[in-house]
């Protein structure tokens, strides 16, 4: 068919080559339609100038189920669909009736990130303002969740204040097994393992500059001579030991005397509980040592008790001769 310049062509009943049930039909408003016998207005595809759409089930934008043009969705809006625009690819898997920017339930891929499901896995370069509290921007880092919040986070900051309020951070990696109070987790950085538990802090592990770090030596003495009764326990002197695992090392020096038996122990004040007792010394001073490994769940103060049976009191020294010493090994 040849047609002249500038002839109109009355598109609304043109038939399409070859196939003897598909028609192009000119919807004044809408575009140019290519449907079935009768389907002009239910099942087409349909071109204008916004692009292609591809319509099932009537004219309304809601049965749409593909659209190409500045944005292209494979899918009805309200549905599970596929959307590729220039922000970003995002994958809505639910019929919730809403759209891609309203629907909890989307994946995606942006310049910020990925994100993949209903809060199930993401990983971001920028901040994050709905993440756990503590965060800042400049962050980088990927979270796995399940339905009940944070799973676990790994992430890479610069410059801010981390999780608890009490631990700052310059760049660190966190595995975070809890919801997103900061109760349980573990941070790792260049120069501290922290681990914390909600439930209670003896199992925690602390290396750097906190206030015992793991490697921490504790040293207590008598600040003057302590005269120890016959047949009684006393207290020379006492340490405190934060909450961890410690190795504790007691010192026992007794002035000469020939006569019974030196004990001692480490425990609450006066405490009457023999962890080490050996006979005096003929002639000489009586000096013994014994070790502990100790775990306190809070800081907890430590006594070095000692017991006599000379017949009468006798003076303990100070210096470097009655002591205490404890190493954090947990």
């Amino acid at each position: 068919m040849a047609v002249k310049a500038g002839a109109t062509i009355d598109l609304n009943a043109l038939k399409i080559a070859g196939e003897p049930n598909k028609y192009v039909t000119m919807v004044n408003g809408e575009g140019i339609r290519v449907h079935e016998a009768g389907a002009v207005n239910t099942n087409f595809a349909q071109i204008n100038s916004s692009g292609m759409q591809i319509y099932k089930g009537g004219t309304s934008d809601n049965n749409i189920v593909a659209s190409f043009g500045d944005s292209v969705r494979i899918g009805k809006e309200a549905y599970g669909h596929v959307l590729i625009d220039s922000d970003g690819l995002y994958v809505k898997a639910n019929d919730d009736g809403s759209t891609v920017s309203g629907s909890a339930d989307v994946s995606y891929i942006t310049s910020n990130g990925v994100h993949i499901g209903n809060d199930v896995t993401r990983i971001f370069s920028t901040h994050n303002p709905d993440a756990f509290s503590g965060e800042g921007a400049n962050t980088s880092w990927f979270e796995c969740h399940s339905s009940n919040g944070i799973d676990s986070v790994v992430y890479a900051q610069t410059g801010i204040h981390a999780i608890a309020d009490t631990l700052n951070r310059e760049s660190s990696v966190t595995v975070h097994a809890s919801d997103d109070t900061g109760n349980t987790y573990t941070i790792i950085t260049g120069d501290d393992l922290y681990i914390e538990s909600n439930t209670s802090i003896s199992g925690s592990l602390t290396l750097g500059s906190h206030d015992s770090p793991v490697g921490t030596v504790k040293r207590a003495e008598p600040s003057a001579a302590v005269s120890v009764p016959n047949n009684t326990w006393k207290a020379l002197c006492s340490i405190s030991l934060e909450a961890g695992t410690w190795i504790v090392v007691c010192t026992v020096r007794a002035p000469s005397n020939a006569t019974g038996y030196r004990s001692a122990n480490l425990g609450n004040s006066g405490q009457a509980a023999v962890n080490a007792c050996v006979a005096a010394a003929s002639g000489n001073v009586t000096q013994f040592d014994f070790t502990k490994i100790i775990s306190p769940t809070e800081t907890t103060s430590y006594y070095l008790n000692v017991w006599q049976n000379s017949g009468s009191a006798l003076s303990y020294p100070t210096g470097s001769t009655n002591y205490i010493t404890a190493i954090r090994i947990l």
